[in-house]
């Protein structure tokens, strides 16, 4: 058992209207009211444990706790407003700088986008990476690879590419929806 608190991003769900993150931890201790750091593909979100579930042996119910210990699984009601990413790794926090450079170390080399291509978007960080190495495979190039709903800043990429070259005037998408709004 380490002596930080490491886990994944699984999942981002709304229940109620209340938006919660289910995470496995991996390794270490962590507590209700711990502050932790979430990767995203800029800076990591930092951020406050409100509330913190254990999921429970065989199913799917949580139960309350104050403390869990690795490795299990579990529910996290967040602080932040800001959007936290399915896939992402995350660890309790203790300096920016140590963060940033442990999540550079983990998801850093994975994504190197092309000087020109299409746009990819994929519901996890695993997703997308497993897509990017079909695509590679297939020499198919990519200027740009996002988590999450296709949305109007995919298209609007997608349009300034038809400018440069039309064969690269594709969203291609994983596992993922359309906003409304570009319908």
């Amino acid at each position: 058992l380490g002596k930080e608190a490491k886990g994944v991003i699984l999942e981002i769900k709304k229940d109620r209207a209340i938006g919660y993150v289910e995470a496995i931890l991996y390794d270490g201790k962590l507590s209700q009211d711990d502050e932790i750091a979430i990767a995203t593909f800029s800076d990591p979100v930092i951020t406050k444990i409100r509330v913190l579930e254990e999921i429970q042996p065989l199913g799917d119910k949580f139960k309350p706790k104050k403390t869990v210990i690795a490795s299990t699984g579990m529910r996290l009601q967040l602080v932040t407003k800001q959007e936290v990413l399915p896939g992402m790794p995350f660890m309790q926090y203790k300096n920016l700088e140590e963060a940033a450079k442990e999540f550079k170390k983990e998801i850093g080399g994975g994504i190197q986008a092309d000087k020109k291509g299409i746009i990819i978007k994929a519901d996890s960080l695993g997703s997308l990476e497993a897509l990017i190495v079909l695509l590679k495979q297939a020499n198919v190039k990519f200027v740009k690879a996002g988590i999450g709903n296709v949305n109007k800043t995919d298209l609007l990429s997608a349009k300034a590419n038809f400018e440069i070259d039309p064969i690269d005037a594709v969203v291609a998408g994983f596992n993922v929806e359309v906003d409304e709004e570009v319908k």
